[in-house]
């Protein structure tokens, strides 16, 4: 496996990548067991999605460094005549720091709440951590979209921050029975498709629709 293998497994569109074939590529590099075990037991859901892709990026960034060979051990750079050892992470230029950090706070908040489902039993703290954990992945999709931009083109952008869409009045989704919310998924599908082409509307569903399917995952014996 090279660099390659993975960069062209992530330039595929992100609705068409096959989560196992990302956990295959990972498998083959000097992963993370923690992480590789929160990704077999969890499946593909958002915070896993992103964490692999951000995972993926970094073993591809090394690999290529090392000459594409995966499991090679780290190379250390000489030590400075200071006598400070070199950085193993990636430095970022001061204009990204503020982004890396807010994106580092977001993953970490995300597995914590991620690791706390199964046992959350009031229905409103369920509710936010499950909004919680989607409004992170979209705001750490967001980010990489910007730290990509500003590699490629040297220009920061500088979009609106991702927003949860304010809940309609007297629905309660963690509250709802498996059949309320396979209904209401149908719902929020087809409201998508009457709104195609007004962006803030189809946000806002699209949120309420990965809601959902993060709350229906509670009903699946699997997970």
């Amino acid at each position: 496996m090279t660099s390659k293998d993975i960069l062209d497994y992530l330039a595929t569109p992100a609705a068409e990548r096959d989560f196992k074939k990302g956990l295959e590529l990972y498998e083959g590099t000097r992963y993370n067991r923690n992480l590789m075990r929160l990704f077999q037991q969890k499946g593909a859901n958002s915070y896993n999605t992103a964490k692999l892709e951000q995972e993926l990026k970094q073993a591809a960034e090394r690999i290529k460094a090392q000459g594409d060979q995966p499991n090679a051990p780290a190379q250390t750079k000489p030590k400075a005549q200071t006598g400070k050892p070199a950085k193993a992470e990636k430095i970022y230029p001061a204009e990204l720091q503020p982004l890396i950090d807010e994106r580092n706070k977001l993953l970490q908040e995300g597995a914590h709440l991620h690791s706390r489902l199964d046992v959350v039993v009031n229905p409103e703290t369920l509710r936010l951590s499950c909004e919680t954990i989607v409004y992170n992945s979209l705001r750490i999709n967001q980010i990489w979209s910007i730290i990509d931009h500003f590699e490629a083109t040297g220009e920061l952008l500088t979009p609106e921050p991702v927003k949860a869409p304010k809940p309609q009045k007297g629905k309660d989704y963690a509250t709802m029975t498996e059949a309320q919310l396979v209904q209401e998924k149908s719902n929020i599908r087809s409201s998508i498709s009457k709104n195609k082409n007004k962006k803030e509307k189809l946000a806002e569903f699209e949120a309420k629709l990965k809601i959902v399917e993060q709350l229906l995952k509670k009903f699946d014996p699997k997970e």
